[in-house]
């Protein structure tokens, strides 16, 4: 899967990461938590602060968007809209190839890792 993000210069957290963040965000109407997205997107909240930091320096995101009074939110930028847009395709197709061998336990496999959680 990383193979497939390259062209786009995302690791597999990263693409993650952003993708629940313009997910989230197209769905609520507003800026997103670091907690939500980790949450949503299975990253563990040290990864997805380091995520953060990383999309921010590329102008993927803006973190300087009010969340609540306690903490900052965080949206996409249209560039990280637009990156993210681009990189599903591949992904997605990346996925559903490294899945395959599992075939009709696909959908099992899912529901066991979400256990682990």
């Amino acid at each position: 899967m990383q193979q497939a993000l390259r062209p786009f210069e995302l690791t597999v957290p990263e693409y993650l990461v952003l993708a629940s963040l313009v997910r989230l965000t197209a769905r609520h109407g507003v800026a997103q938590s670091q907690r939500e997205l980790s949450d949503d997107s299975g990253v563990d909240p040290m990864t997805t602060s380091r995520v953060m930091r990383a999309l921010d320096a590329r102008h993927l995101v803006d973190r300087n968007a009010q969340y609540d009074a306690r903490c900052w939110g965080v949206i996409a930028t249209g560039k990280g809209k637009r990156l993210a847009g681009r990189a599903r395709g591949p992904f997605e197709a990346a996925s559903a190839s490294f899945l395959a061998p599992l075939g009709a336990q696909r959908q099992r496999f899912g529901k066991l890792l979400r256990k682990l959680d």
